[in-house]
């Protein structure tokens, strides 16, 4: 009886040494493999946010130069007339010049056509019809407008809209310069690389642009879920499913001068690829 108490309690001490031992290596394992997943979803924030960032100033840069460009045409004698008979060349020539605009017009602030390089415009806007319209001619400067089918072009376009002011500087029409979002796509968007999804969305959250799959989902509301996500934060980040079933880790941020927002997302499963692996190994 003794040699066999002996022989337990020797057994019971390996035990005790090999637990000793483990535990402590396997709960080092543990954290290790938990500090990793927390680590390798901290950078791929950190770049899908960049990323959002650069593309938001990208946006803002194009935004910048269009408004300096109607402000121009619209210091231009012929264009302050607001007079049909003498319209400015410039409104015929320029969409030749820069094909990514759809049109050029100047319209009264009743929506009337004043001038325009479409030769059969819409003569008079209506109300609702044209939620561009009833925006920019309310404001006193540049406006970008949310995402619009072209009633005659057929186009998704975003319209840019400035101010016409008279001899005494006060508005008096109003300068619509549609740029088909497809181009705008392809003018911020470019050098996005494949493991990265960008999405703009306006401020109704439907999509402006998109690194992949524009034509199909542009005018298109986002996901409500995602609206949900953001509430009223100007940037920030979370993991959801897209509409295409793959979950991503996303980062927003909002484009300043308009209101739009810019999310940018990695897939998951690549983020935590080696994460996996480790924890499989483990």
């Amino acid at each position: 009886m003794r040699a066999l108490a002996s022989r337990l309690s020797l057994k019971f001490l390996l035990v005790a040494l090999v637990l000793a031992t483990v535990l402590p290596f396997t709960g080092l394992l543990a954290w290790h493999i938990a500090r990793e997943s927390t680590d390798a979803r901290d950078r791929a924030h950190e770049r899908a946010a960049d990323l959002a960032e650069n593309v938001a100033s990208r946006i803002e840069l194009k935004l910048s130069g269009m408004a300096a460009t109607l402000d121009r045409l619209g210091r231009r004698p012929a264009v302050r007339a607001l007079d049909s008979r003498l319209c400015d060349p410039m409104i015929a020539e320029f969409v030749l010049l820069y094909p990514e605009f759809t049109t050029l017009a100047v319209r009264d602030l009743d929506g009337g056509v004043v001038c325009s390089y479409l030769h059969n415009p819409i003569p008079r806007l209506e109300a609702g019809r044209f939620p561009w319209f009833e925006n920019g001619r309310r404001a006193e400067g540049f406006v970008a407008g949310d995402a619009f089918l072209g009633h005659q072009t057929g186009k998704w376009v975003s319209v840019m809209t400035h101010p016409v002011r008279g001899d005494s500087e006060a508005i008096e029409g109003i300068l619509v310069m549609p740029v088909e979002l497809a181009a705008l796509a392809q003018q911020v968007l470019s050098g996005v690389s494949d493991d990265l999804l960008v999405v703009v969305a306006d401020r109704e959250n439907r999509v402006l642009l998109r690194s992949r799959d524009q034509a199909s989902r542009v005018g298109k509301p986002i996901p409500a879920r995602f609206v949900e996500r953001i509430g009223d934060r100007a940037r920030g980040g979370f993991a959801e499913t897209g509409i295409d079933g793959t979950r991503r880790l996303y980062a927003f941020t909002t484009v300043a001068s308009t209101g739009w927002r810019v999310f940018a997302a990695l897939e998951e499963d690549r983020v935590l690829a080696d994460y996996r692996m480790d924890l499989k190994t483990g």
